[in-house]
């Protein structure tokens, strides 16, 4: 007599339109059966052989509750045995993750943590806390307060609770100050409802130490520094490294907070002094193809968390792991203004693997795994080589499927649970 096999664990991902939903394919898919939860019919996670459908739902960043609603109809009437968060939607599903986690397997950080984490000024709070650095800081409120923090250049300017980067600003002189104030009010950024941080800049090379945490204990963790930059400062190009201080750095947050679930930290480090210094925290799962490639397969530990396994530690990662996000390297060009000629030379870069790309294993566009990962590249290279602007208004577009606006959060916060 034949035994029926077991069917696949199901998972929902929260979206499908960033980067690290797309990474997240590459270290669950084949195993699982995923499907994803977008606001846009064309998110790049359609196009992969590891995703079994996407469901349209409301946009989360303007409807946060349709959104939830949709999603939970999803899952009570599919069964899924995973709601997995890739990005800001952790905020969202945190509020409720009670509830929620009595429908479906669920790994986010108690609300508490998450709300005082997912805010710039929340984390260099926490950081003090622990006595872990940081550049020095202002907080401010409105235009006036601004110029008087404002002493030397150069200096960031942040808005407390932005997405990708969209409310971060370097600012190198007087005259550009005058520039990105204007672009601030014009945002609704100087209205006196949202906090910037006046930031002096962080010494040293960028990089980023990651983990994710089973109820305060660190399981896997993973650090790395940047090889080069993209978009808005992101990191296009990165190797894994050995950085024992920022894990252990990394260890006391999780366990002062209880954290459950991922979390990265941005960093800077000093290569002469040996000083580090940290400038973010994104409290959910990042860019995970790098750690997966080098052995810690963060998505992989989330997984078996929200199923309610007790994890032992992962293995340490393996150095020297390079990654890169190449048509990333094109759009970074785009939002600055370049060139159709310069675009073309960032992809003969790329494709060929030379600079900073040489290697390295790309993070995005992975043909050997997932030949439908080439669809999004090739109609983004030809939409650049076309057209480089149109690049920011892409990654304007892209960004607004998942942001975490202040408007959204305070629409979260008074939410009552869907039933």
């Amino acid at each position: 007599m034949k035994h029926k096999s077991k069917p696949p664990v199901s998972i929902l991902l929260s979206e499908g339109s960033s980067t690290s939903a797309r990474q997240t394919l590459y270290a669950l898919g084949g195993r699982y059966r995923i499907d994803v939860a977008d606001s846009a019919f064309f998110c790049q996670c359609r196009f992969s052989r590891f995703v079994s459908r996407v469901w349209r739902v409301p946009p989360f960043r303007t409807d946060p509750e349709g959104y939830l609603r949709t999603v939970l109809t999803l899952i009570r009437t599919h069964k899924y045995d995973v709601l997995f968060p890739t990005h800001e939607q952790v905020y969202l599903f945190s509020r409720f993750r009670d509830e929620i986690s009595r429908l479906v397997g669920l790994c986010v950080p108690p609300f508490e943590a998450v709300e005082r984490m997912i805010s710039k000024r929340g984390f260099l709070e926490v950081l003090d806390e622990l006595g872990l650095p940081h550049p020095e800081t202002r907080y401010v409120c409105s235009r006036q307060e601004i110029l008087a923090a404002v002493d030397e250049f150069p200096i960031f300017l942040k808005v407390d609770h932005t997405t990708a980067g969209e409310g971060t600003f370097r600012v190198e002189s007087k005259e550009q100050l005058d520039q990105v104030l204007a672009r601030m009010d014009k945002r609704g950024y100087l209205d006196g409802k949202h906090t910037v941080l006046v930031q002096k800049l962080a010494r040293g090379q960028k990089g980023a130490v990651a983990g994710v945490f089973q109820n305060g204990r660190l399981i896997a963790y993973h650090c790395d520094k940047a090889i080069a930059l993209g978009i808005g400062g992101s990191t296009l190009c990165r190797v894994t490294v050995d950085d024992p201080l920022a894990v252990e750095h990394l260890r006391k947050i999780g366990e002062h907070l209880l954290w459950h679930g991922p979390m990265a930290l941005e960093v800077f480090r000093d290569p002469q002094t040996g000083n580090i210094e940290y400038v973010e925290c994104n409290p959910r799962v990042g860019e995970t193809v790098n750690p997966t490639l080098g052995g810690t397969n963060f998505c992989e530990a989330m997984v078996r968390i929200s199923l309610g396994e007790e994890l032992a530690p992962f293995p340490a990662p393996r150095p020297g792991t390079r990654t890169h996000q190449g048509f990333l390297g094109l759009m970074a060009i785009g939002c600055r203004g370049g060139s159709r000629r310069e675009v073309a030379a960032e992809l003969f870069r790329w494709l060929f693997g030379l600079g900073t790309y040489a290697g390295g294993e790309d993070e995005i566009t992975r043909m050997k795994e997932d030949w439908l990962s080439l669809a999004p590249a090739l109609a983004m290279s030809l939409q650049l080589l076309l057209w480089p602007k149109s690049a920011q208004w892409v990654v304007s577009r892209t960004v607004a499927n998942y942001a975490l606006s202040t408007e959204t959060i305070d629409k979260i916060r008074q939410m009552s649970f869907p039933v």
